[in-house]
């Protein structure tokens, strides 16, 4: 009975995935996919540090795939876990998504709504708590302190953990059954009208860095987690196609090619060496979106100015100017048309208030 971490080579060889190769028995030999990845040679301190912690994760979880193969081959039970309770499980599940990048904003804010959650309760509850009435307490508290479609995202994620903790037998019977996902509301999306953005434009901002993110987010709805990542190597230009970026989405994790104007590509200035980022020193952090809130006072915009808004923005401008919905979900990077569709009410919104801003005619007719 054995398990190794194996590797293989993936991208043209730049990234290796890693794989368990499991030995059980005679005749008995199977591999399981990690879903991690290393870089074949690290260039910069952040790569190898990726490195470093994701070949840590993978020794933990072999180890933990040693034990589940021994405790079914001699048919022991293993009864001390290296997760004491649901708590601690779900961070090594949220730690898992920050080394991978997939989802892990939602994670990490439904692992602190947990703890709050937790502390109040004054109990770390261990995997045979986790029950309907310990989720249904959860699924109030979530409701009562966040927004209904908040509440919904991260009880979905709780429900994610709970079906995970199920596989790796940390929990047996399905604490799951008739508890319900809080449902979800249609929300309101702000954008910026033309006029707001040109108001912006002229308006000095306390960190131009910042003003230029934002309004070069305006011209191609990027999200701020693709810009942060967004590379120099990603920049691509061609005499059909023009300036054009090639990237995968952090969100997604979807390759896409989203092509830019001329202006869109001024924002990003003179260019540097390819494994450099494009915006230098550029984070998302409170303080960062209130400085986003100041400059929009400064500039009469009586909106919350956000990154998101920038993509909505664009989207919103998009449509108004006449860009077929289903290029405009392409531009966006949408998996499905009936999510842009979102932006095409908004529109018709903006349509009808149009109309009945038209001033009334001090005139009548006989009819």
């Amino acid at each position: 009975m054995k398990v190794t971490i194996r590797e293989k080579s993936i991208n043209n060889g730049n990234e290796k995935s890693l794989y368990l190769d499991i030995y059980r028995a005679k005749n008995e030999r199977y591999k399981e996919s990690l879903k991690l990845k290393v870089f074949t040679k690290p260039k910069s301190i952040q790569e190898r540090t990726h490195n470093t912690n994701t070949k840590s994760l993978a020794e933990q979880i072999r180890a933990k795939k040693m034990l589940e193969l021994q405790e079914g081959f001699y048919g022991i039970k293993i009864t001390k876990s290296k997760y004491g309770n649901f708590v601690q499980y779900f961070k090594m599940l949220t730690d898992k998504r920050e080394m991978s990048g997939l989802n892990f904003n939602h994670w990490d804010s439904t692992y602190k709504q947990l703890i709050k959650f937790t502390d109040k309760e004054k109990c770390k509850p261990t995997f045979a708590q986790i029950n309907k009435e310990w989720l249904e307490d959860f699924k109030m508290f979530l409701l009562k302190n966040l927004s209904q479609n908040s509440a919904a995202s991260y009880f979905n994620i709780l429900r994610h953990a709970i079906h995970e903790a199920k596989r790796d037998k940390l929990i047996f019977d399905d604490p799951l059954h008739n508890v319900h996902t809080p449902k979800t509301i249609e929300s309101q999306r702000d954008y910026l009208t033309l006029e707001e953005l040109e108001k912006l434009a002229v308006t000095d901002c306390k960190d131009e860095l910042y003003k230029r993110v934002f309004l070069f987010g305006c011209l191609t709805g990027l999200r701020i987690s693709d810009m942060i990542k967004l590379k120099w190597s990603e920049i691509k230009h061609s005499n059909e196609m023009g300036y054009h970026i090639v990237y995968t989405q952090k969100k997604t994790k979807n390759n896409e090619v989203l092509q830019i104007n001329e202006q869109a590509r001024a924002f990003l200035g003179d260019e540097k060496l390819s494994d450099e980022v494009v915006f230098q020193g550029l984070t998302y952090s409170d303080r960062n979106n209130r400085m986003l809130k100041h400059w929009a006072l400064d500039a009469g915009v009586r909106k919350n100015v956000t990154f998101h808004i920038a993509r909505h923005t664009f989207a919103t401008l998009q449509l108004t100017h006449g860009t077929d919905i289903y290029v405009l979900s392409k531009l966006l990077g949408h998996k499905k048309v009936s999510t842009t569709q979102i932006y095409g009410k908004i529109i018709d919104d903006t349509k009808r208030k149009a109309v009945d801003n038209l001033p009334v005619l001090n005139i009548s007719f006989n009819v």
